[in-house]
């Protein structure tokens, strides 16, 4: 595993500056590595790798939406108000009920394989969406309108929201349950998540004003909390509905409101983390990309 990991580090950094050097997205660099060298491809990423990739993108997601929390304001939030629910909400569900519709009509699927293809399609990705939007933020680009600060907020419940109905489609094709219960249990999910990371965000702020803890521990402890929560969406999910990527962007908007200097210091020590975080979440998303498949489907 330790020659997997090089390889990931050394050819993400190449193939990452690579491609900005072609003006195009580092990202793309990444995918395709991740293709080239994961078991569809030359299989130079061992199986042991393989076997945890999922955990690791869960991780590097934690990094990304903790990191989008330490960069939203609660006043910048209010000011926006229902143009943040608006847009987190309407986008995906539109372009989600059309992709179902044409599938269902032009590609001869079932309206429950329809539903998962349309709402695979709908998410965004706050991996991709969460640093050019701080970029902006960091820059002054758009902030007179809170432009950035309104896709960032939106970005979390948007993926949430695509995550959880695809999640009840698949569980209608593989359980055979009302996917109509999933939609009866969105909202009650998005509340559960977002009163979770309030909690937990009050918790920490009042943890690291007592005590003298250094910034790099404390920004392991938010990790390991955002970490935990995903463990008790997993944990509960038969049972009680929790979306837990909401609620650890929540602890980050929190600590944002609660203590704003350690909020910020905390920021820049995320960014660091991300550097690495970024390469092995999309080096692995590309290593799962089965290419013979994709060629046997054709056209």
């Amino acid at each position: 595993m330790l020659q997997d990991i090089a390889l990931i580090l050394l050819f993400g950094l190449i193939f990452y500056a690579f491609f900005q050097w072609l003006k195009l997205p580092g990202l793309i660099g990444l995918l395709l590595l991740g293709m080239v060298l994961g078991p569809y491809g030359l299989g130079w990423l061992g199986d042991e790798l393989m076997l945890i990739s999922g955990d690791i993108r869960s991780i590097a997601l934690v990094v990304i939406l903790l990191r989008a929390g330490l960069g939203l304001q609660r006043q910048a939030m209010k000011d926006l108000g229902f143009v943040t629910i608006k847009m987190s909400v309407l986008p995906v569900l539109i372009e989600g009920a059309v992709i179902v519709l044409l599938a269902y009509t032009f590609l001869s699927l079932s309206f429950i394989e329809s539903g998962m293809l349309g709402f695979i399609i709908a998410a965004v990705s706050p991996a991709v969406i969460v640093p050019a939007m701080l970029e902006l933020i960091k820059h002054h680009r758009g902030t007179k309108r809170r432009i950035p600060q309104l896709i960032l907020a939106s970005t979390s419940l948007d993926d949430v929201i695509a995550i959880t109905i695809f999640t009840m489609f698949l569980s209608a094709g593989l359980t055979q349950q009302s996917w109509f219960i999933g939609i009866i249990q969105l909202p009650i999910s998005l509340l559960l998540g977002v009163l979770l990371g309030l909690l937990v965000g009050w918790v920490f702020a009042y943890v690291f004003k007592r005590y003298r803890i250094r910034d790099s521990k404390k920004i392991l402890l938010l990790f390991s909390a955002g970490i935990f929560l995903l463990l008790l969406e997993d944990f509960l999910s038969s049972r009680l509905p929790i979306a837990a990527l909401l609620g650890v962007m929540a602890i980050g908007v929190v600590l944002t409101d609660r203590r704003p200097e350690l909020a910020e210091r905390l920021a820049l020590k995320s960014e660091k983390i991300w550097i690495m975080a970024e390469l092995f979440l999309f080096v692995l998303v590309g290593a799962t990309v089965n290419i013979p498949l994709a060629l046997d489907v054709g056209l």
